[in-house]
């Protein structure tokens, strides 16, 4: 009896279990039409023989999964907003995959007014509503990204989100750019835009997602369906009256999902550099090669668009495949030349140890020319188990000025050519296992150039410097430079994770050949006197290094990210015959602690050696002007360097009110015996004592509302630093200070799709104090722009600029007015005639005062 009970109970149970049982229903719903995925259609699933309703709403990929029990049977019905409804009777005695078309619906809805929010956030991600922060004025990407609470756009394209600089910048989650983002952010067309996402804390690697959260964020732009997929073109002409100026532009883009595709060509001369859209911003450049440009001539202060000094053009192409749904392959090719006219007025003090000051006075004009090839090809395969990414790169340019620089009536013709050559290879690679990773990350390059420098008709200050007597008739001198680097590097990390800790332990090993061959030949005219001898030297420098650590990463805390990291590093250099050993252990730490979604609290520490290699001063060697030879960094006995970094951040994203407070903190110490210099007209190793101390300390903050009743946002920012430069050489003791602050905001405002404001600022006030000299600087920058629109098609436009800038006997004052009148011919076309005071090279005339310390 109690054996029939038992099995009776047993199989009451199991019953009971399968009557329970969850059935999964899951699906996707296309259009009838174009098969795309329809997203946020509502799905019910209803049982026929009673009970309550389930829903679920489909995915950004269309897709949505419910679970029933209990019965045999239900009604399954979707319903989205444009579409007919749909409904089917469907089994739900074992699991079902769906997939659901529903056409498209003729019927008219009443007319309903929503106003829709402006900012939305969902977990970490931020959605900006195009149309709410778009105005008339507006025509590309850039434009709106400047007026986006809590984002920043600096003036060479880079975006910034609460202060630091995004990592990633997508569209339609494809980062086909790979840095080089201003190409789509200035010519994107605005009009093309849905929503603009910030992705906070964002990792790009999927098998690091919860387990490593950065402190950066990314940047993710939504098209509006109709321009998925499509290929948009943009066509643009400009001219000058009279005609010597144009401004032209081809604009060809596809993004899709699959494939992206872009091909953008710009050509310019009416001030407009085209050069700031063509950035990095990622700071992934790999093995550039030294900068040994010497004669080059500096621009004045003011805004890039005021100056008529160039003639820029560019090619970027660029092709994005989706191999499959975790891997792409991308292809960037960029085509760059700039051409710029320079004229410059330029008043030197030069002191000397125990003599006397001397005043030059010199006249520079030329012509700076810039030509670029960059060819990069990447391939990533982004899965939750492995992450592979390699990039091979292949740059070459080229860099000229002819010119001459006048000086008490003597001019000095100058001619410059640098060609540079780098190919590069990065590869990166990790693997999850067990309860951590392994990566590989190896990189390898090859860096030439070259530089050809002549001067003629040298002045005597040159010879007194080489320790020759002074020339009696006309002296010419020729420089040759040629530098090549090769060098690679390898590092291994094994990560392990546990419940509240992860460690990582890294090894890593580099090694890197400098080379440096110069010349340097005088050549008198007239042969009314004698000169040195040409000379030739030739410099290696072998650098070879090892580190290994320990990094912890802690996660017992809730909210609370704590990270130290402690590196081993050894270093051997071999140049000039001599051998250079340095053993430092350099540890950092990182601290953030979230409050709460609105308040949070970041903590940087880091130490560093700040290596300079005695080629890093390649300039060194060549004649920096007709006036100078410079001297180059040594190999220093001591040498290290830390910083600190405290964030706090207060943010109200629904709201659109940002706030950032920082304090940054700097120290350096060097202490050097080997220094170059000119022996002879060749350069040779010296060495004599020299120390160096540098601290510097800054704190700011920066806020951002944004007023949505009024349709107004305002900005303001403020900045005060400190820097202290202690150096000791030979007993000769130099202390110099700066210090100074800076104050900016502005403020926009858009009442009505008829008119927008716009009104910036920025003053800063910075002085110097060194040794016995001590000067100040004040700049003070205004910009007005306003907008008024007639019509739907007719608007006029007012810009206003002020720049005024004091230091010592330079002063500048300039007002630039600009008008502009639009008027949208169609759709797709629109009229542009604008007017302006620019500046250029016949009618400003820059006079400048600095003052020079040489040892």
């Amino acid at each position: 009896m109690k054996q029939r009970l038992a099995f009776l109970l047993f199989t009451l149970l199991g019953l009971t279990f399968e009557g329970f049982a969850q059935v999964s229903v899951q699906g996707r719903i296309l259009g009838q039409s174009d098969k795309q995925p329809i997203v946020a259609a509502l799905v019910t699933l209803t049982p026929i023989s009673g009970g309550s309703a389930h829903q679920a709403i489909s995915n950004e990929e269309g897709k949505f999964s419910l679970s029933i029990s209990g019965c045999d049977s239900a009604w399954l019905r979707v319903r989205s907003l444009g579409s007919e409804p749909y409904s089917k009777k469907i089994s739900t005695r074992e699991p079902s995959l769906h997939t659901i078309y529903l056409s498209s619906s003729n019927s008219k809805l009443k007319e309903v007014i929503v106003e829709a929010p402006s900012i939305t956030q969902r977990g970490d991600t931020l959605t900006y509503v195009n149309g709410q922060f778009k105005t008339a004025d507006d025509r590309v990407l850039a434009d709106v990204l400047r007026r986006l609470p809590g984002v920043d756009v600096a003036d060479n394209g880079r975006i910034m989100y609460q202060g630091k600089p995004i990592s990633k910048f997508y569209v339609e989650g494809l980062d086909m750019m790979q840095g080089r983002y201003g190409i789509i952010t200035n010519n994107l067309d605005v009009n093309k835009i849905a929503s603009i996402q910030v992705l906070e804390r964002h990792q790009p690697v999927r098998m690091l997602q919860g387990v490593e959260r950065p402190s950066t964020a990314a940047i993710n732009i939504r098209l509006q369906r109709s321009s998925l997929g499509a290929f948009f073109a943009t066509i643009k002409l400009g001219a000058t009256l009279p005609i010597e100026g144009f401004s032209n532009q081809l604009s060809l883009m596809r993004f899709a999902r699959t494939q992206q595709n872009l091909l953008v060509t710009k050509q310019d001369n009416t001030g407009r550099r085209l050069s700031d859209e063509l950035g990095n911003h990622y700071g992934t450049e790999q093995y550039m090669p030294l900068s040994i440009l010497s004669a080059s001539i500096s621009r004045p202060p003011f805004s890039n668009p005021s100056l008529r000094f160039n003639n820029d053009w560019y090619v970027a192409f660029s092709n994005l495949v989706r191999i499959d749904s975790l891997a792409t392959l991308n292809l960037n090719i960029l085509r760059e030349s700039s051409r710029e006219d320079r004229e410059e007025t330029l008043i030197r003090q030069i002191y000397t140890l125990g003599k006397t000051s001397r005043e030059i006075r010199e006249f520079t004009q030329g012509r700076e020319q810039v030509s670029n090839w960059d060819v990069s090809l990447d391939y990533e395969s982004n899965r939750s188990t492995s992450y592979l990414k390699n990039k091979l790169q292949f740059i070459k340019q080229r860099e000229s000025l002819t010119g001459e620089s006048t000086q008490e009536g003597e001019g000095v013709p100058i001619a410059l050519s640098v060609p540079r050559f780098i190919l590069s290879n990065r590869l990166t690679w990790l693997r999850s296992s067990g309860r951590g990773r392994y990566e590989f990350d190896w990189s390898a390059g090859l860096s030439k150039s070259t530089q050809d420098l002549s001067l003629t008709n040298l002045d005597d200050l040159i010879f007194e410097r080489l320790n020759v007597p002074t020339a009696i008739g006309q002296v010419s001198a020729r420089q040759h430079a040629h530098y090549q680097k090769l060098g690679t590097s390898l590092s291994l990390t094994r990560s392990i994770d546990y419940d509240k800790l992860s460690l990582q332990y890294f090894a890593s090993a580099e090694g890197t050949a400098h080379k440096l061959a110069t010349e340097l030949s005088l050549h008198e005219l007239d042969g009314s006197m004698q000169l040195p001898s040409a000379g030739t030297n030739d410099i290696c420098q072998y650098e070879g290094q090892l580190s290994t650590g320990l990094e912890l990463k802690y996660k017992g805390i809730t909210r609370l990210d704590l990270s130290a990291r402690i590196p081993l590093v050894g270093r051997i250099v071999r140049v000039a015959g001599k051998n250079y050993h340095r053993l430092n252990v350099l540890p950092s730490l990182s601290a953030k602690y979230e409050f709460n979604p609105r308040y949070s609290l970041s903590l940087e520490l880091n130490t560093r050696t700040n290596e300079q290699d005695i080629l890093q001063e390649a300039r060194g060697y060549i004649l920096s002007s007709r006036h100078y030879l410079r001297q180059g960094s040594g190999r220093g006995l001591s040498n290290y360097a830390g910083n600190s970094t405290l964030l706090l951040s207060i943010r109200y994203p629904r709201q659109g009110h940002f706030y950032v407070f920082w304090y940054n903190g700097e120290y350096e110490h060097q202490r050097e015996i080997a220094r170059l210099e000119y022996l002879g007209g060749l350069v040779a190793t010296n060495y004599y004592a020299f120390s160096h101390n540098n601290h510097a300390q800054q704190l700011g903050g920066s806020a951002n509302w944004h007023i949505k009743r009024l349709r107004l946002q305002t900005r303001l920012g403020a900045t005060y630093s400190y820097r202290q430069n202690y150096m000791d050489i030979e007993g000769s003791v130099q202390q110099q200070d700066t210090q100074g602050y800076t104050l900016g905001g502005g403020l926009q405002w858009t009442p009505s799709k008829y008119f927008s404001a716009n009104y910036n600022f920025e003053y800063g006030h910075t002085s110097y104090d060194f040794g016995t000299l001590n000067s100040e600087l004040d700049r003070l920058h205004h910009t007005f722009n306003t907008s008024v629109g007639f019509s739907a098609r007719l608007r006029l436009s007012l810009n206003l600029y002020n720049a005024n800038y004091h230091l010592l006997q330079s002063k500048y004052n300039v007002w630039l007015t600009g008008i502009k009148l639009s008027y949208k011919v169609s759709k797709s076309c629109e009229a542009i005639i604008e007017g302006s005071n620019l500046l250029n090279k016949r009618s400003l005339g820059i006079h400048r005062q600095s003052d020079r310390e040489v040892q």
